[in-house]
Parts: structure tokens; sequence; C-alpha cells
């Protein structure tokens, strides 16, 4: 799906075609339908064309807002907001596992069917935080924080159904004394 777009071209190379120009296919509805004849590649050019996305997802990803949209789980102790180790702005997420496991996690219902994108800078003095992602209660996609002395850019997709609850979390377990996490980012395309 696209919000808007310029000019479309259209080559096909086929045993019969080599990279011949053809017909741009139609874009209806700022949606783009084509199928290919068989045993053949076709090349479509969209220019200045902008892909529809939703936007941020998430509450205060920035952890500027210091909203209550973060919820604190697992361990009674931890922090939220961190203003000594950030990323950008004033603030960061922080956790602390010293004391026990936690995590820190947002839930959002899915707005539509299709592919959804998390993004994150994150910091972890260990070996055992991570960023993941719940779909319905059951983790579809985590990664391994990397022990680092630094925020690093973290990214993962993942599939979700209209109205499916989605929760993204940042967890760190005992043996991670500090984690940090900022600019979080939740969209789909």
């Amino acid at each position: 799906m696209f919000t808007s777009f310029g000019r479309v071209s259209a080559t096909r190379t086929s045993p019969t075609e080599q990279h011949a120009e053809i017909q741009p296919p139609a874009i209806s509805g700022k949606q783009l339908v084509y199928v290919a004849p068989p045993l053949s590649i076709t090349t479509i050019q969209i220019f200045d064309a902008l892909h529809e996305s939703s936007g941020d997802l998430l509450i205060d990803g920035g952890f500027e807002a210091l909203a209550d949209a973060w919820k604190v789980e697992l361990g009674a102790e931890g922090g939220v907001f961190n203003s000594g180790n950030v990323w950008r702005g004033n603030y960061s997420g922080f956790l602390d596992g010293s004391l026990s496991e936690v995590r820190l996690a947002q839930n959002v219902a899915a707005p539509r069917t299709g592919m959804f994108y998390l993004t994150a800078t994150c910091w972890a003095d260990g070996s055992t935080a991570k960023l993941g992602v719940f779909v319905n209660g059951e983790t579809v996609r985590e990664l391994n924080i990397s022990r680092r002395s630094g925020y690093e850019p973290y990214a993962l997709s993942f599939p979700a159904t209209e109205a499916d609850n989605i929760t993204v979390y940042f967890y760190s377990g005992q043996e991670t004394a500090s984690s940090f996490i900022d600019d979080v980012s939740l969209f789909y395309y």
C-alpha cells in the first residue's frame, strides 16, 4: 500500500523478450497487484513512492514523558526511568537486574494483520538482557542484547493478526546488573 507515488515503468525478460519495456501495471486504490507471466522476470519501478506506515504504535518509546504505559514486571524492584545514562533526550528505560530478574513491558493491540517491526537502542552490562515480543502471550521473537560498553541498535520483525495482543518487552536476568533501552518504536508496513 502506498500513500502516494509518481511515475511507474516496467520491463520484462523472458525466453522471447530481453528487458523489453511493457505497459506498467495499474495501481488501484494505491495498491499494486500484478501477476507475472510464467518463465518471465518483470521489473516494476515506482518512482517517488511513499509506503503506507502506521507511525509509532508505542507510547513514550523515548521515555521522555515518563508515561506509565511502560510496566515493570517480574521483579518487585528494578526502576523504569533513568536520567544518567541515555541514548537520546533526558531519560531512558532502565532495569536493575542485580536484585532479581525484571522486565519492562508495554502492550498494544495490533491495528491490522501484517508484519510489524520493533526497533530499539539498548545497552547491557551482562549477558542476560533481551529485547522481545509476545503475541497473545507467546514469545514470537527475542534478541539477546550483547554485552557492550555503550548503546547499540537492535531490530526485529514479526507477524501479527488484527486485534492480537502485542507485548514489547525488555528483560534483564539477575546476572546483568544494569540494562538500558531508549528510542523504542513499533510500527507496521
